[in-house]
C-alpha cells in the first residue's frame, strides 16, 4: 500500500512499514492471511486490523513478535523502533502545538508569515506595520497582506494590545512529501546564506562536516536532529527574547546514490 493511504492515519508511517515488510511474506506465502498474523504476534485479530491501518501501534513485546514472524533484519527493527519512538515523541508535542496542514503552507509559504508571528512575542513588539517592517526588512505592504492572511488563516488575532498570536507553538508534517515545504524549507537555506555573507561570527553559527556515510543510519542523525531542535527551541526561549531566529539542520548527501563519480 501507497504511503499516500496511510497520510491521514494517527500511526500512518508504522503501518506503511508494516505492511511493506507483510507484503514480502505474503509474496512467500500467498496464504498468509491477516488472522494468521495475529496468532504469530499472539494478539486479537482486531488488534492486528487497527497496526496495520494505522490506528493502533505496537508495544514492545508485540515489537519483538513482529521482528521474530516477519523475520526483520537489525535495520528494520531499529527503523520500526525509531519511527515508533517519532511518533509518539510527535503525538505528545501535538498535544501542546498546532499542526500547521498542507493547505496552511500552501495559503502562508513565504517565510516572513511565521518570523512575523514570532516577532509577536518578543519583548519589544509593537503591532506597528512600519516597525514590523522595518525589523525584517520587509516592504510595509508585504507585512500588511501577511498581516491580513494570518488573521484569515486565524493564526494571529486583534488584542487590545494589538496582533497576537492565536496558538503557542505550531508544528508540521513529518517525513511526509510536501511540495509547500519544500518551498519553504528552500527560502529559509537561501535566508543562511544571506546570513553567512551578512552577519558577524558572533551572532551565527554556519558550520558543516563532510564524512564518509552509511546511508543506513541517516534516519538516527534525523532522530538527533529532531531531538536538538527540541532542546535548542527551549534554549533559546529563555530570559528576554528580543530577536527571532532561525534554527535550521542541514543533513544531505553529496554524492550520487548508484555512482562512482
Amino acid at each position: 500500500m501507497a504511503l499516500r493511504r496511510f497520510a491521514r492515519m494517527k500511526y500512518g508511517e508504522v503501518a506503511e512499514l508494516i505492511n511493506k515488510v507483510l507484503e514480502k511474506r505474503r509474496l512467500r506465502n500467498p496464504h498468509y492471511s491477516l488472522r494468521a498474523f495475529a496468532r504469530d504476534l499472539k494478539v486479537s485479530p482486531s488488534r492486528v486490523s487497527n497496526i496495520v491501518t494505522g490506528k493502533a501501534l505496537p508495544g514492545k513485546i508485540v515489537r519483538r513478535r513482529l521482528a521474530t514472524s516477519l523475520h526483520l533484519n537489525k535495520s528494520e527493527v531499529e527503523y520500526l523502533n525509531y519511527l515508533i519512538e517519532k511518533t509518539r515523541h510527535r503525538a505528545k508535542d501535538s498535544r501542546k502545538a498546532h499542526q500547521l496542514s498542507e493547505k496552511d503552507y500552501a495559503f502562508l509559504p513565504e517565510w516572513y508569515h511565521y518570523a512575523i508571528l514570532n516577532l509577536m512575542e518578543t519583548t519589544s513588539f509593537q503591532s506597528d506595520i512600519e516597525v514590523i517592517a522595518q525589523r525584517l526588512a520587509l516592504a510595509p505592504e508585504t507585512v500588511q497582506d501577511s498581516l491580513n492572511k494570518l488573521l484569515k488563516s486565524g493564526l494571529i488575532k486583534n488584542t487590545p494590545k494589538g496582533y497576537a498570536p492565536t496558538y503557542k507553538n505550531l508544528t508540521s508534517t513529518s517525513d511526509i512529501p510536501s511540495s509547500a515545504l519544500k518551498y519553504f524549507h528552500n527560502q529559509l537555506i537561501n535566508k543562511g546564506l544571506d546570513s553567512l555573507i551578512r552577519d558577524p561570527v558572533d551572532i551565527r553559527d554556519i558550520t558543516s562536516i563532510i564524512i564518509p556515510s552509511n546511508p543506513e543510519n541517516i534516519y538516527k542523525v534525523k532522530m538527533l536532529a529532531r531531538e536538538f531542535r527540541k532542546q535548542a527551541n527551549e534554549l533559546l526561549e529563555q530570559g528576554e527574547k528580543t530577536e527571532v531566529y532561525s534554527v535550521c539542520v542541514q543533513i544531505y548527501p553529496l554524492t550520487q546514490r548508484g555512482t562512482s563519480s
